[in-house]
C-alpha cells in the first residue's frame, strides 16, 4: 500500500471543512507528556481593544460574531464564525479568508477584569499564501465581542488541543521539526500564552516528542463527527475508535470492529483488514455503518484539524476521510 503524507489543506478547503463541522460538539483533547524543553518565550502581536468598559461573562457562541484585530492589516468581523474578503481575481479567489475553529473555543478569566473571556483559534489565508494559525483572546466591550489581543501561532501548525489553566492558555500543536519540509509537521509541542496588559505573550514552549498514534490517540476514545466530509447525522449512533496494542477498535455505530494498524513513519498509517460482525443495520444507521467501514481502512495518513483527528487516504480517485472528536 502506498503511504502518502497528508497534505496541508489550502485555505478554502480548510474553511469549508471547519464551517461544515462547526455545529458538532468537541471533547477535550489529549495531552502528551513532555519529553524535552525548548525555552522560547516570545512576545506576539497584540490588538488594542475598543474604548469602553469591559462587561462580563462572554459566551462561546458570541465569538462567532467577534471583531478581531491582528489577523490582517485591518480588523475583520466574523459572521457565523468566518470572514471572506473581496475577491482578488476574476476567478473568484478570496483575497482574505478567516475561519474560527469553533471546537477550540475555551472560556476563562484571562484578563484583569472579572468575568469570563474566550480563547479562540482562527485559521487565515490570503490568496495563495499558506494558512496561518492565530490565537485570539475575545471579551465583551460595551456588550460587543472584540479581540483583546491576538498572537500568531504559526504557518501550517495543527492544533491538537486548547485549554485554559488559570490565566494561561495552553496549546498542544503539531509543528514542523528542524530539517522537515514545510508540507507537514511531525513534531509535537506545547505552547503557553498569557494575556499581559494589551499583549498576548508566549511565555513558554516545549517539544513533547515526535508525532505518533500512541502519543496523540491512545488512552481515550474518539467519536466520528464526519465521514468523507459529510457530517454524521444527529439521529444515529456515531462510530467510535480507540487505539491500543497495534489496532483500532470500537463500533461502526451498530456493530463492533477491529482493524490492525501500523505506523511506518510519523503521520502515516498502514491498515490491515477490518473485522466486523456480519450484521445488517437498517436505514440511516446502516448507511453510516457502510460509509465508515469503507472509509477507515483506506486511510494512509492522519493529522489534526481544530482539535479533531482526521484519518484520510485515496480510494482510487476518491479521497476518503474519517474525522473524530475525543470523548470526554
Amino acid at each position: 500500500m502506498h503511504h502518502a503524507r497528508p497534505q496541508s489543506l489550502v485555505g478554502a478547503l480548510l474553511a469549508v471543512a471547519l464551517h461544515a463541522l462547526s455545529g458538532c460538539g468537541a471533547g477535550p483533547g489529549d495531552s502528551a507528556r513532555p519529553a524535552a524543553t525548548a525555552t522560547a518565550p516570545a512576545a506576539e502581536s497584540a490588538a488594542t481593544p475598543a474604548a469602553g468598559p469591559l462587561t462580563t461573562a462572554i459566551e462561546a457562541a458570541q465569538v462567532g460574531s467577534a471583531t478581531i484585530s491582528g489577523l490582517f492589516a485591518t480588523p475583520v468581523t466574523l459572521q457565523d464564525g468566518s470572514y471572506e474578503g473581496d475577491a482578488a481575481t476574476s476567478s473568484g479567489a478570496a483575497s482574505q479568508l478567516a475561519v474560527l475553529m469553533t471546537p477550540l473555543v475555551r472560556l476563562g478569566e484571562l484578563d484583569a477584569h472579572p468575568g469570563s473571556d474566550a480563547a479562540a483559534v482562527v485559521a487565515t489565508n490570503e490568496g495563495r499564501s499558506a494558512e496561518r494559525i492565530s490565537l485570539a483572546i475575545v471579551g465583551l466591550v460595551e456588550g460587543k465581542p472584540v479581540s483583546l489581543a491576538t498572537a500568531t501561532v504559526g504557518d501550517r501548525v495543527r492544533v491538537r488541543d486548547l485549554r485554559v489553566s488559570g490565566r494561561d492558555v495552553v496549546l498542544d500543536v503539531v509543528e514542523t521539526a528542524p530539517g522537515e519540509s514545510s508540507g507537514g509537521g511531525t513534531q509535537l509541542a506545547r505552547r503557553v500564552y498569557r494575556l499581559e496588559g494589551s499583549a498576548l505573550t508566549q511565555v513558554s514552549s516545549e517539544i513533547t516528542g515526535p508525532l505518533s498514534l500512541g502519543a496523540t490517540t491512545a488512552g481515550g476514545a474518539w467519536t466520528a463527527v464526519a465521514i468523507d466530509g459529510a457530517a454524521v447525522e444527529p439521529n444515529v449512533t456515531a462510530p467510535t475508535l480507540a487505539f491500543a496494542d497495534g489496532q483500532f477498535s470500537g463500533t461502526t455505530g451498530c456493530q463492533p470492529y477491529t482493524l490492525p494498524v501500523t505506523e511506518p513513519t510519523p503521520g502515516t498509517v498502514s491498515m490491515g483488514a477490518l473485522a466486523a460482525a456480519r450484521r445488517s443495520c437498517p436505514g440511516a444507521q446502516g448507511a453510516v455503518d457502510r460509509r465508515f467501514r469503507a472509509a477507515l481502512p483506506k486511510a494512509t495518513g492522519y493529522t489534526f484539524l481544530a482539535g479533531r483527528l482526521v484519518l484520510s487516504g485515496l480510494d482510487g480517485d476518491q479521497m476518503r476521510s474519517v474525522t473524530l472528536t475525543r470523548q470526554p
